[in-house]
């Protein structure tokens, strides 16, 4: 939650504000209702600044052996994940649900967190696509 703490002092110019926040919290504990407070706040000052706001909630993990996920993360990273589509429903709110992207496990995140080219691609152009939505105008 490091990045709401300056999220209102920041300059944006864009149109759409893509907040994609909070994963880390999840994993380490923090109650998936407080990241969903502090998301909504973050959407509702993108709003105020008469921009759009697009979530695109959390991207897949892989709990192995070995791997640089904490012991919480893939179930932290599912409570999260309920929260903020419930977020993203009671504010109306465009949302990429990277967590429905194709996702292959190690595979795609070798360390169990950091995606590997091909998967980080599969989630930019989920992201591509969501803002393709509310700007038909500019789609391909």
């Amino acid at each position: 939650m490091s990045l709401e703490r300056t999220f209102n002092n920041d300059s944006r110019t864009a149109r759409f504000v893509v907040i994609e926040n909070g994963s880390i919290d999840a994993w380490n504990g923090i109650p998936p209702a407080l990241l969903s407070s502090t998301l909504g706040a973050m959407v509702d000052y993108v709003r105020a600044e008469d921009r759009v706001p697009v979530l695109t909630g959390p991207s897949n993990v892989a709990q192995f052996p070995g791997s640089f996920l904490p012991v919480l993360g893939a179930a932290g990273r599912a409570q999260f994940e309920v929260e903020v589509k419930k977020l993203a429903v009671d504010k109306h709110v465009a949302f990429a649900d990277w967590g429905s992207v194709e996702f292959e496990g190690a595979a795609d995140v070798p360390d169990g967190i950091h995606p590997r080219t091909a998967y980080s691609e599969r989630l930019a152009l989920r992201l591509a696509e969501t803002l393709d939505m509310l700007a038909p105008e500019c789609a391909p």
